[in-house]
């Protein structure tokens, strides 16, 4: 048995090392979930530079990219982590009345 830790998502190869005997030979492999639980604050101004942290797990750092009304949102990557993002959300124009938060 062993104990994995935090990771993006996606699914990986596992892989044995014997010591003496080398690589085991196998078809298995481990998914780690990627799942967005939820984000606060949920309201903001129209100006954008409020900062909105994003809970879930699974998350990429380098990989990862938020999408607020079509528009990347700047993340504080010192800050965040596989299981919260941090995301500096941009302006709004005013016409646009529901915002729509995109992962990838």
């Amino acid at each position: 048995m062993c104990t994995v830790g935090e990771h993006a998502g996606g699914t990986f190869p596992v892989r044995l090392d014997h010591q003496v005997k080398g690589h085991a030979l196998s078809q298995s492999v481990f998914s780690y979930e990627l799942l967005l639980k939820g984000g606060t604050p949920i309201k903001g101004s129209y100006a954008g530079g409020a900062f909105v942290a994003i809970q879930g797990y699974g998350f990429h750092l380098n990989s990862t990219i938020v999408l607020n009304c079509d528009r990347k949102c700047n993340m504080d990557l010192q800050n965040s982590t596989s299981t919260q993002l941090y995301c500096d959300v941009p302006y709004n124009n005013g016409n646009e009345t529901n915002r729509s938060v995109w992962f990838w």
